[in-house]
């Protein structure tokens, strides 16, 4: 087993996290009131009495007012962990144990699809695939799985389940219009938890009801803290060089971190990413057509074509891609009206990849887009430009 798959989630070796986990539960927690009052309840009646304790014993209300909640914030930052803790605390872990359960859906033109979901007795795990199929898990499954009701064997029962959707942001427009009918058909027997990498790609009426709970990424202690307690358990021999090596290179993701931390364990070279060499060598290529002529643009943009096609075969995101690009074309000393089309134009492509399904082709315009503004825009060069149709013609 990976390190990664072994301490992701366990709350022994990862615990910066327990005050936002701490927080949630207590903003929900119906109890509190009564623990903050308690002074005053003995000076009531002995049935008022009666009644407040048995509401203590009685789990069942504990967290009655529970919300819906998308829990949101850049890429690697555990949030995973912090909802399955909530789960945890709320249902015991026991209850929230997950397993494979197989569901046929009827997809297009009523085919029949086996799918396979994770859920437990108290919740469900769904993750979006980005595509068509995705507006059919919202009407079946999730329709199906509210509509059951918990078990009432148990010594205290549960007024709603929860369903969790994993990358709410992979959602298509349609799939989410559908799941916000679904949540309001549902909402008092079943509470919606959302995790979400990018919030300005969830829709405002989902938005509007739900609690929005942001979480940052870890700093670097709390990054270097669990390395350490994994390194002692795992017997792993750590020095201050590779723990800052680690730590240059991880962007406060520890998942990125644990990852590098399993290339010490098998004495692996820690180097760069192959991907980035690529996009080094393509910003390079994109730089100096500023001083050739149109011939040898479209000759390079032919070139370029093939590194196109490798980044489309490492499974790399193409929203990460673009963005790697545009960071890295801000570092060059750029006139500002340059630097503001870059952009512009960055965030226009990357709303189009995500909008759209052959990801190649935006990005392959996306780069004669930024070789035409290089030429273009740059009054030094405007005598001896490409236009933006000829470089679209290629």
């Amino acid at each position: 087993m990976f390190l990664v798959d072994k301490y992701s989630q366990c709350n022994q070796h990862i615990t910066f996290n327990e005050d936002i986990v701490d927080k949630i539960l207590d903003s929900f927690d119906t109890h509190t009131e009564i623990y903050n009052n308690l002074h005053t309840i003995f000076d009531q009646p002995k049935n008022i009495i009666l009644s407040k304790l048995k509401t203590i014993q009685d789990n069942s209300i504990r967290y009655a007012n529970f919300h819906h909640l998308i829990v949101y914030g850049p890429e690697g930052n555990n949030k995973e962990y912090i909802v399955n803790r909530l789960l945890q605390k709320i249902y015991g872990e026991k209850m929230v144990k997950l397993q494979d359960v197989e569901y046929i859906i009827s997809g297009y033109s009523n085919t029949k699809t086996k799918v396979i979901i994770k859920q437990s007795k108290c919740h469900i795990v769904i993750e979006p695939n980005n595509n068509g199929f995705d507006k059919y898990l919202i009407q079946e499954i999730i329709q199906d799985y509210a509509k059951t009701e918990i078990l009432t064997i148990l010594k205290y029962k549960k007024l709603f389940k929860i369903v969790v959707i994993d990358k709410i942001d992979n959602l298509s427009y349609y799939a989410q219009a559908s799941l916000r009918r679904t949540m309001e058909k549902y909402a008092n027997i079943c509470k919606f938890i959302f995790i979400s990498n990018q919030l300005s790609k969830i829709i405002e009426p989902i938005k509007s009801r739900c609690i929005l709970i942001k979480v940052p990424l870890p700093q670097n202690n709390d990054i270097v803290k669990t390395l350490l307690e994994i390194s002692t358990k795992e017997k792993i021999k750590l020095e201050e060089d590779d723990l800052k090596l680690i730590i240059n290179k991880v962007d406060n993701k520890l998942n990125n971190a644990i990852w590098l931390l399993e290339f010490k364990k098998n004495k692996m070279e820690i180097e760069y990413e192959s991907w980035k060499y690529i996009l080094d060598d393509l910003i390079q290529k994109m730089m100096v057509c500023q001083k050739y002529n149109n011939k040898y643009i479209k000759d390079l943009i032919i070139k370029m074509r093939e590194s196109v096609y490798i980044l489309f075969i490492t499974n790399i995101k193409f929203q990460l891609i673009i963005r790697t690009i545009l960071k890295k074309l801000l570092e060059f000393d750029l006139p500002i009206n340059i630097k503001y089309h870059i952009i512009n134009s960055t965030s226009i492509f990357e709303n189009r990849i995500t909008q759209g399904t052959r990801n190649v082709i935006h990005l392959e315009a996306y780069i004669i887009q930024i070789i035409y503004i290089l030429n273009y825009k740059n009054n030094i060069h405007k005598l001896n430009y490409i236009s933006e149709i000829e470089l679209l013609e290629i």
